[in-house]
């Protein structure tokens, strides 16, 4: 940091001086740990719940593996690979009084400029990967089909543009370093007499921008399939069942949207408290990158749990010795009884099934989740009346 020289009288220890001054009646506590335990409680809880539901979803379509499960790989790693810089790294997160201004420096950006493009680089798969789902899933109405692509065109321009203007003006340009980047973000933020300015990490004003369109994007996606969920011939009890698979995704709006106001709150006053703002975000961030992962893995997911996890035999063993415990001792004093009327209660319930005017021919209900997330099965009005009609040889093939 010589470049900081003709700020500092010669030999000022930098990891002395905090980045910004502290509020009237606090004072600079470089012991605080801030949002560290919180940042590393999220990272460990939130990725390992959002890989499970991608493995889950990867190993349930490892048959026949296409484009959006590709992105959903992509996106995973590149939430691991966020999750271990936020760990690593978590120490950053925390008042600007709190942080010396010697931990400013070329690593400190290389980790914003790391942070920043798995970001964009996560969304835009796991995004991506949710719309190519719905295109995979509801095989519908040229509406319906050119909303999803226009989805998948605002996902590439959105996270595209924002990659390519954060290496422009974030990363070193021919002939600098980083250690040069942070120096020239702080000489550029601190006056002569030091009024505690924190370096700024990203454009900041870009950030806000991209948030906006981002929270938009969020709640576009959110409301996407929900008319053709509402307009299939079921009863209400499916539909809301059905639409649960969706509403996931408003965590992830949440996220966005408080992501969004961190983010006008970096930007206003004169010395913000850019650095724990910047924590805040950091954690939005992950909730928002998990919440995206889960949500375009969640319908694979559970038929992974239906398939393989509640028919696996350990969990049918458990199952049966449950059922037995609580069943056994009623149904063997019932039997003492041979006698007694057969009511019918003794057996077991046959599994409901969706009648005429639930929409459907004998549909079993429990299969009805697996009915509509297979590729290629149609949930469209055109669908939902087409079950309605007599069934000819071709409904076999699903």
């Amino acid at each position: 940091m010589d470049a900081l020289a003709g700020i500092f009288p010669p030999g000022t220890d930098l990891c002395q001086i905090p980045i910004g001054v502290p509020p009237d009646g606090q004072k600079p506590d470089f012991n605080d740990v801030g949002l560290k335990s919180l940042t590393i409680s999220f990272s460990v809880i939130l990725t390992t719940i959002a890989i499970a539901f991608a493995l889950g979803r990867l190993f349930a379509n490892i048959r026949k593996l296409g484009l959006s499960d590709l992105f959903v790989l992509f996106a995973a790693i590149a939430n691991i690979i966020y999750a271990v810089f936020l760990i690593v790294y978590a120490k950053y997160n925390r008042h600007q009084w709190n942080l010396p201004l010697c931990w400013i420096n070329g690593q400190y950006e290389l980790v914003a400029y790391i942070y920043e493009s798995l970001t964009c680089l996560s969304l835009f798969f796991s995004k991506t990967a949710t719309l190519l789902l719905f295109k995979q899933v509801f095989n519908v109405s040229r509406a319906m089909h050119i909303a999803i692509w226009i989805g998948i065109a605002v996902s590439f321009v959105l996270y595209g543009s924002s990659l390519a203007a954060l290496s422009y003006l974030s990363a070193p340009h021919a002939g600098q370093t980083w250690d040069q980047v942070a120096n020239d973000a702080i000489i550029s933020n601190l006056s002569p007499l030091y009024k505690g300015v924190a370096p700024v990490v990203i454009p900041l004003y870009w950030g806000v921008a991209q948030g906006a369109i981002g929270t938009v994007f969020d709640i576009y996606i959110f409301i996407l399939p929900l008319p053709i969920l509402y307009r299939l011939n079921l009863t209400k009890k499916r539909k809301l069942q059905l639409s649960a698979l969706f509403f996931v995704a408003i965590l992830g709006v949440v996220g966005s949207v408080v992501s969004l106001a961190y983010r006008v709150v970096s930007i206003r006053g004169s010395t913000p408290d850019l650095t724990y703002s910047a924590g805040v975000l950091l954690n939005c961030n992950l909730i928002e990158m998990n919440i995206a992962l889960i949500v375009c893995s969640t319908p694979a997911f559970a038929n992974f749990m239906r398939n393989y996890v509640l028919q696996s035999r350990i969990f049918r063993s458990l199952r049966s010795t449950l059922r037995n415990n609580n069943s056994g001792p009623m149904l063997s004093k019932r039997s003492l009884n041979p006698n007694r009327p057969r009511t019918g209660r003794d057996v077991p319930p046959k599994r409901k099934r969706l009648s005429e005017k639930d929409g459907g021919r004998g549909i079993d209900v429990d299969m009805i989740d697996t009915l509509l997330l297979k590729t290629g099965v149609s949930v469209d009005i055109e669908a939902s009346r087409s079950i309605d009609m007599p069934s000819t040889g071709d409904s076999g093939a699903m």
